[in-house]
């Protein structure tokens, strides 16, 4: 039961927090229930290795049918080299983690598909403006301004996504617009002219990445971007597997200028605006410092009110109205990029449902694999 009318409910029941589990499962194994899943799905668990595999089979009682493939090996492959050869030789049949690097050299491979899918996720860098180093507007605006997102896309992200001409709504939502492309442009000039106006040419600045996909090469841009108006960046490498605990950490020293990502769980603008963008949580606490600045606690009636119009013109407009407002009086998010998880496949490899594979969703029912 909802406390409060909440427009997003439907979408946000096909999150992976709304999937329906057996309650009985439930009561008998408490927190084990990851071992002992008991839903409604084309497959059943059968066994798990922690850190390598877990291992699926068709259900004959699937509401639809029995699926195609018989059985669904989920591998944790972190090796890129091994996931572009696992792709090549046919030991892997589909991956959303395939390596942006490797885009053109599997393109022009006959034995592998590479999917065009929407580009549904934000690069993002969060700015902690309860640093002294960003607090200033006037600093985090121009650090904002520095980023050159055409470069960063061609060379981070390999071409694959899209310059951020909506701000945090991605073209693949309702509510994109790309009338506010201002936020996210590329102005060195004024961004210097910034920095001057508040003393802080040569100011230091501390910049963290994690350590996989296409984070290290984007550190090097934005470090190179910001270096080239006037900042001195000092930066550092993260485990992926201990990021975002470090994102938390208020009091880790590089809580400065943190380069993440969004996806699309939710298929709503108030996935992007309604989680970042209110004084609470995250990224409004604990990443940026959102909460801290004057007058940012609008922002949680400003959605709530949003999220309950219906979809289309006055709906788009009001997440556009809460963003150009997040971002030109308080710029605590700088959007790098648009882009998708790669999505690649064995030729042979059809039905697998790939937008929601690039969202980090498996959607197997109607795999097939030829000549399997």
């Amino acid at each position: 039961m909802l406390s409060a009318p909440n427009g997003t409910t439907l979408a946000r029941l096909s999150d992976i927090g709304g999937r329906i589990i057996s309650k009985a499962a439930l009561d008998r194994h408490g927190p084990d229930i990851g071992r002992h899943l008991v839903g409604t799905g084309p497959f059943r668990f059968v066994s798990a290795t922690s850190g390598q595999s877990a291992t699926l089979e068709a259900f004959d009682g699937y509401r639809l049918g029995r699926p195609a493939i018989d059985r669904l090996v989920m591998q944790q492959v972190q090796d890129s080299s091994t996931i572009i050869s696992s792709l090549l030789s046919g030991d892997l049949s589909i991956t959303q983690f395939t390596p942006y690097s490797a885009v053109g050299q599997l393109r022009a491979n006959d034995a592998v598909t590479v999917y065009d899918t929407p580009h549904g996720f934000d690069a993002i860098m969060l700015m902690d403006a309860r640093r002294p180093a960003l607090a200033e507007l006037e600093v985090r605006q121009a650090i904002n301004l520095a980023i050159d997102r055409e470069t960063l896309l061609a060379q981070a992200f390999f071409g694959v996504g899209s310059l951020p001409v909506g701000y945090v709504v991605p073209p693949s939502q309702p509510g994109h617009d790309p009338g506010l492309a201002d936020l996210s442009r590329y102005d060195p000039v004024e961004a210097r002219r910034l920095l001057e106006s508040v003393g802080a040419v040569g100011r230091e600045v501390r910049l963290m990445a994690a350590s996989d996909t296409w984070h290290p090469r984007a550190a090097q841009l934005v470090a190179q971007n910001l270096t080239d108006v006037g900042l001195v960046v000092v930066s550092e490498s993260v485990d992926p597997a201990a990021y975002f605990t470090r994102i938390r950490d208020t009091a880790d020293p590089f809580h400065e200028l943190m380069i993440w990502e969004r996806n699309s769980y939710v298929p709503d603008p108030d996935n992007m605006v309604g989680a970042m963008a209110v004084p609470t949580g995250v990224y409004g606490h604990s990443a940026t410092g959102l909460d801290t600045l004057p007058g940012s606690d609008r922002f949680t009636a400003d959605t709530v009110a949003a999220r309950n119009l219906p979809i289309g013109a006055e709906r788009t407009a009001a997440y556009s109205a809460i963003q150009r407002r997040w971002a030109q009086e308080y710029m605590v998010m700088s959007v790098l990029a648009y882009s998708t998880n790669l999505v690649a496949g064995g030729a042979g490899v059809t039905g697998v449902n790939v937008a929601a594979l690039a969202n980090h969703r498996c959607f197997a029912e109607e795999a097939q694999v030829a000549g399997a």
